[in-house]
């Protein structure tokens, strides 16, 4: 458990994820859970036309590559941010899904969020998935 406070101060790509920031070909994220809050914002040096992308999740920014596995997680805690900008993506699971042929490529599989506000994934591709769901409350109720 730990709240994640991050201010963009220049226009840079970003890639947080309340476990780990991207997933790559192959990698493995199991039996995680994280209760912590992610806040992004950005100041006044930070424009929409010359930013680049930005990826936030509760558990992973980005995933991308082959046979990338998000499995038995839960996030109970909020994604927020004051950034509007079209190239800023988050979700509550992952930010962004990067592969063309996600459907085959990736799996998140048994996996649970609080959050009302944002979707299990900010945007990307499609994927392969067993049983995602969101809970009213992430706790130790819930885990047994």
């Amino acid at each position: 458990y730990y709240d994640l406070q991050i201010t963009l101060n220049t226009n840079s790509r970003i890639v947080v994820g309340g476990i780990v920031g991207a997933l790559n070909s192959g990698s493995k994220v199991i039996n995680c859970l994280n209760y912590g809050n992610i806040n992004i914002t950005k100041s006044s040096q930070v424009t929409e036309a010359s930013a680049s992308s930005q990826y936030v999740g509760g558990i992973a920014g980005e995933i991308s590559g082959n046979s990338t596995t998000i499995k038995n997680t839960a996030y109970g805690g909020e994604v927020s941010s004051n950034i509007t900008d079209a190239n800023f993506y988050a979700g509550t699971l992952v930010g962004y899904l990067n592969c063309a042929q996600a459907s085959t490529n990736y799996n998140v599989n048994f996996s649970y969020w609080s959050q009302s506000a944002l979707n299990y994934y900010g945007t990307g591709y499609s994927i392969t998935s067993d049983y995602l769901s969101q809970q009213p409350v992430i706790n130790r109720a819930f885990l047994l």
